[in-house]
Order: structure tokens, then C-alpha cells, then sequence
């Protein structure tokens, strides 16, 4: 948590809008770092717990067991599904038109990050 913040939330975001080679690390530890150890400390327990039970019981409980709402995590959540989308995201940004853009427009950027 502590590197997607000094990536996002820092003067260095500065220096990364602006020089293409930090812009590259930053979207390395945005993009593979992050997410990896994010995963790999497995928050789910952890954010589950932080939701009031009442809450957990009354609206997160229902949400999760609806139809919809199970055909849509296990679809999104499927390693194959998931592995796609990421890599997908990763080659859609890096495309020369779509990069260029973002690295000129201050709001596309932020939605690239």
C-alpha cells in the first residue's frame, strides 16, 4: 500500500507525468508490484471485518448471494477471465494513441492510473 501510495500520492506523481522512463516505474509498481502483494496478503478477511456486522448481514450478505451478482464474480473471477482482462487493460493503455493522450491529458491520465 505504501508504494501505490508514493506512486499516486506524492510530488514524485510529478515527476512521472513528465519524464517517460519514471512514468514506466510507476506503472510497474501500479501495475505488476501493487496488485501482486496486495494479493498475495489476502485482504479479503481483513476488509470484510472492518464492514459493521449489520451491515455485513443486511446488505453485503444479499448483494453477494443474488443471481446476478454470483454469475458476475464467477465470471470475473475466473483466472482466465481475470488473467485477460489484466493483460488486456495493460496492452489497451500501451498503445501508442491511447498512451500518447493520456500522458497529455491530466484527467485521462488519472483514469489510466
Amino acid at each position: 500500500m505504501t508504494a501505490l501510495y508514493v506512486a499516486l500520492h506524492t510530488r514524485l506523481d510529478y515527476f512521472f507525468e513528465h519524464e517517460f522512463f519514471m512514468h514506466r516505474l510507476q506503472h510497474l509498481v501500479l501495475h505488476h508490484l501493487g496488485p501482486f502483494f496486495i494479493a498475495l496478503s489476502y485482504p479479503g478477511a481483513a476488509l470484510r471485518a472492518d464492514i459493521p456486522f449489520a451491515w455485513r448481514q443486511r446488505f453485503v450478505h444479499p448483494a453477494t448471494q443474488s443471481k446476478p451478482a454470483r454469475v458476475f464474480f464467477d465470471i470475473v473471477f475466473n483466472p482466465v477471465v481475470a488473467v485477460v482482462l489484466f493483460v488486456g487493460l495493460i496492452c489497451f493503455w500501451l498503445l501508442s494513441p491511447i498512451h500518447f493522450k493520456a500522458m497529455l491529458d491530466a484527467r485521462l491520465y488519472r483514469v489510466m492510473n
